[in-house]
């Protein structure tokens, strides 16, 4: 039953992206002022046509499918013919299909960002340091919990990133947790809150995979570019974040999570990419 309830979900859906990209071709050459004969959603047979305008609006049965219907050159118009117009305006009607449907799932994702939802948080902690990175120039060790950025809470690593990013290249200051062994076998530990200042990268930069590490600036170990990515081999080239540090997240819990406007178009053009 629930495989059949998938199959039937997936028509509404292919309904909507259909009718999204045929209006984007339709509302161009409008504004082109180019005559369209029908705006068509789905394929034959027809249930349904109403001629609006100049226009042919019409409903079909089969809704996998639709088409904007343009005048060919030997259709008589007084408007002006679609197969006449100039090269630059064909290439604009043609890619506004696809230019709809990419706005579509932008509206849909700042909508999903905006609306109240559950994530994944919990203790953000660094996993691994990179050698010669501003992580490691700054003090940070590896199991370093990171609370705060600039006085920004730390508890997901949506934040975590978002933060760094508006502080690159520029010096930030970073409170962190960090566990200290007050035994010789490491079982009693006391827990401490520092402050760090950091530096984070303008941009992320590769290194090379190598066996023995000659130039700490340009190449990494095989050994350590196995844990940012275990399909690395040597030769390969591993790319390193802003900070240079592999991170984690422990004691996960979900909670409560809705983004300013702002914010939402800024996740959901990171999220398209």
């Amino acid at each position: 039953m629930s495989e059949l309830s998938g199959y039937l979900l997936f028509i509404p859906i292919i309904f909507i992206i259909v009718v999204f990209h045929e209006f984007g071709h339709f509302i161009i050459a409008k504004i082109f002022k180019i005559e369209v004969e029908e705006f068509a959603i789905g394929f034959p047979p027809r249930l349904f046509a109403k001629k609006i305008s100049s226009t042919i609006i019409s409903l079909n049965a089969i809704p996998l499918g639709g088409y904007v219907k343009l005048p060919s050159i030997e259709t008589p118009d007084k408007k002006e013919r679609f197969s006449k117009t100039l090269s630059i305006k064909k290439i604009i009607i043609f890619s506004m299909g696809s230019f709809f449907n990419f706005l579509m799932t932008f509206l849909i994702l700042v909508f999903i960002f905006l609306t109240p939802h559950k994530i994944w948080g919990g203790e953000i902690y660094i996993e691994k340091v990179a050698p010669n990175s501003p992580a490691e120039i700054s003090g940070f060790i590896q199991g370093d919990i990171i609370r705060k950025i600039n006085n920004n809470s730390i508890d997901t690593i949506d934040k975590l990133v978002n933060n760094i990013s508006e502080n690159k290249n520029s010096p930030t200051k970073i409170v962190i947790e960090r566990n200290k062994n007050l035994s010789v076998f490491g079982s009693i530990t006391q827990t401490e809150r520092k402050e760090l200042n950091i530096t984070p990268r303008e941009s992320s930069i590769k290194r090379k995979v190598v066996q023995n590490v000659q130039n700490i600036n340009e190449e990494v170990s095989l050994e350590l570019a196995k844990k940012y990515n275990s399909k690395l081999e040597i030769g390969d080239e591993m790319t390193e974040g802003k900070m240079g540090v592999l991170i984690n997240i422990k004691n996960p819990k979900q909670i409560d999570a809705q983004l300013s406007f702002n914010e939402s178009i800024k996740k959901s053009y990171i999220t398209m990419g």
